[in-house]
C-alpha cells in the first residue's frame, strides 16, 4: 500500500516532466535557424546556447573563437506569448526568453520556440550545447517549469536536445537539405499564382482568359448598341467600324 501511495505522489508532481529541443529549417542564405521545443508542463523561462565544442563549462560559456557561427538575434516562435522578454546575443551564443509574469506561461506541447537569426556559419556542425558538469550554476539547456506555491524559484524542467545539424548539402534556396521547395513557385508576374517570394520557377504557372472574356462580352454588348469601338459615344468611328466588321467578316 505504501509503494502504491509512494508511486502516486511521484506522479503527482510531475516525476515525468520533461522538454526536447531540436533545431529545424536551417537557411544558410538567410542566416537563420528554428528552435523546435516539445514539452509535456507548461515553461516559464529558457536559457540555451546554439553554437560546438563551445567551452565545457558554464563559467567559459560560449564565444566566436570556439562556436561555428556567431548569434545576432533571437525571436519568440509561434509558442511563445507576444509578451514574452526573447532576446540572442553572440558574445556567449546565448539564447533567453522569459516573462516578467510568471503566471504567462508556454502551454504544453510544441512547436516552434525562438527563430534565430546568425552570421559567420563556417560549415562545421551546428548544436544545442549540453553542459552538466559539477560545480557549474545551471545545467545547459536550462528550461524553467512552475513555480511552486510560495516559492519564488521555479523548478527546472529535464531537457533532451536533438542531433547536431551539419550543412553539408545545401539546396539552391539555401536549406540544409532542402529540395528546393521553399523558394520555387511561378515566377511570371502575369500568371494568376504569381509568386512574389519566388525565385526558382517550378512550372508551375496558370493563366486564365477572364480578361478576354469580359473584352468579348463588351464588345458583343457594344455592337448591339453600335457603340463598336466601345468609347461610350455613337459618332463617325463606330460607322467605320461597322463597315470594316462586314468587309471584313
Amino acid at each position: 500500500m505504501k509503494n502504491i501511495l509512494f508511486i502516486t505522489m511521484l506522479l503527482g508532481v510531475g516525476y515525468s516532466q520533461s522538454a526536447h529541443l531540436e533545431i529545424q529549417n536551417v537557411n544558410i542564405n538567410e542566416g537563420t535557424l528554428d528552435v523546435y521545443m516539445t514539452n509535456d508542463v507548461p515553461v516559464t523561462g529558457f536559457q540555451f546556447q546554439v553554437g560546438n565544442d563551445c567551452g565545457g563549462t558554464i563559467g567559459t560559456f560560449c564565444n566566436d573563437d570556439c562556436c561555428n557561427l556567431t548569434v545576432v538575434s533571437a525571436t519568440g516562435g509561434e509558442i511563445v506569448p507576444d509578451d514574452w522578454l526573447t532576446f540572442g546575443s553572440g558574445v556567449w551564443n546565448n539564447i533567453m526568453g522569459y516573462s516578467i509574469d510568471p503566471n504567462l506561461m508556454i502551454p504544453a506541447g510544441e512547436g516552434v520556440l525562438v527563430t534565430v537569426s546568425f552570421t559567420d556559419y563556417n560549415g562545421e556542425e551546428i548544436c544545442i550545447q549540453e553542459t552538466d558538469e559539477a560545480g557549474t550554476a545551471y545545467d545547459f539547456p536550462l528550461i524553467s517549469g512552475a513555480f511552486p506555491e510560495g516559492e519564488w524559484t521555479p523548478i527546472t524542467v529535464p531537457c533532451t536536445v536533438g542531433d547536431c545539424i551539419t550543412c553539408d548539402i545545401v539546396d539552391d534556396c539555401g536549406v540544409c537539405g532542402g529540395d528546393n521547395s521553399t523558394c520555387s513557385g511561378c515566377t511570371d508576374s502575369s500568371a494568376s499564382n504569381y509568386d512574389e517570394n519566388a525565385t526558382i520557377d517550378d512550372d508551375s504557372c496558370e493563366y486564365n482568359d477572364d480578361c478576354e472574356e469580359v473584352f468579348n462580352e463588351g464588345y458583343e454588348l457594344g455592337a448591339q448598341s453600335g457603340d463598336t469601338n466601345l468609347d461610350g459615344t455613337l459618332n463617325i468611328l463606330d460607322i467605320i467600324v461597322s463597315v470594316n466588321m462586314i468587309l471584313n467578316p
